[in-house]
């Protein structure tokens, strides 16, 4: 079996989503840092971004579509098409949050990221996914986790590292975090990652 490929710039931003993913299911794969997308690389792009997946001929890029294909190999979407759903509706959720982050991180002057702080746009998806974990022991309502749980965790991870945690309790949020970050799949991938507030 082909190991797969995921290149990204040297910062957490969107690949730190499929490379937990993949973490986590203990898949290998090769990680190709990059400083800058070269022409050659740029052509591989569908839409001129990344992160890209490779696995031999077969290249991927979008983080959802890219999380949705690994989630699919190793049977992590649900067991049901509602299940399957939810978790969709979920990571679609993380992915605003993330756009978000990354608004935040490279577009928001010191003024701007302040009221970014204040009125924090981002709480009303933390509270949405508080009230599903209160419901539910898993985000997609089945009897197992799915992706879904996994990238709330790296969501929360994520928001943590840049400082822009919403006010307010997440105990099922922070429950989840802790699951996360201290299972043997991901401690020690975590505890490696470079340092960065990107």
């Amino acid at each position: 079996m082909t190991k797969p490929t995921l290149t990204y710039f040297p910062v957490r931003g969107r690949v730190q989503f499929p490379r937990c993913l993949l973490e986590y299911l203990g898949e290998e794969y090769n990680f190709n840092e990059v400083k800058t997308i070269s022409d050659d690389l740029r052509k591989q792009l569908l839409f001129k971004q990344l992160p890209l997946y490779q696995e031999g001929d077969f290249k991927i890029v979008q983080t959802p579509a890219i999380i949705d294909f690994i989630a699919e190999k190793h049977d992590f979407r649900g067991k049901t098409r509602e299940e399957r759903a939810r978790a969709h509706q979920c990571l679609s959720g993380i992915m605003e949050v993330l756009e978000h982050c990354l608004g935040y991180s490279f577009k928001m002057d010191k003024q701007q990221q302040e009221k970014f702080r204040n009125e924090n746009p981002i709480k009303r998806f933390f509270e949405a996914f508080e009230m599903l974990l209160s419901q539910n022991k898993y985000l997609a309502s089945g009897e197992k986790e799915t992706y879904a749980d996994l990238m709330a965790f790296v969501m929360v991870d994520y928001v943590t590292n840049l400082g822009i945690l919403p006010s307010g309790d997440y105990p099922k949020l922070n429950g989840l975090k802790k699951h996360y970050e201290t299972s043997p799949q991901l401690k020690k991938y975590l505890e490696s990652r470079t340092p960065s507030n990107l």
